[in-house]
């Protein structure tokens, strides 16, 4: 999914001035003719958001190193002290 241009200063204060109206996101939305998303994240946090791909939690071991791990513990070949300290 592509990202649009940032908000400009000039619609960022027209978001909050509405925001503080009491006018809901969608109807800022269709004033300042950007996606809702980017209306919320100016009002809950004050700033547009930074684009890029959201990390997700890093793996000590690859899922395959997992899996051979535990097949080798389950057919006997490693002691569990063995398998801690690997």
């Amino acid at each position: 999914m592509t990202q649009g241009r940032p908000l400009t200063a000039e619609e960022q204060n027209t978001v909050l001035l509405l925001h503080e109206e009491g006018r809901s996101a969608t109807y800022i939305s269709t004033i300042v003719r950007r996606e809702t998303d980017a209306i919320r994240d100016v009002t809950q946090r004050g700033v547009v958001r930074v684009g890029g791909r959201k990390r997700g939690v890093r793996r000590k071991f690859p899922q395959r190193v997992v899996r051979l791990l535990l097949h080798r513990a389950k057919t006997g070949q490693f002691t569990a002290k063995q398998l801690r300290d690997a």
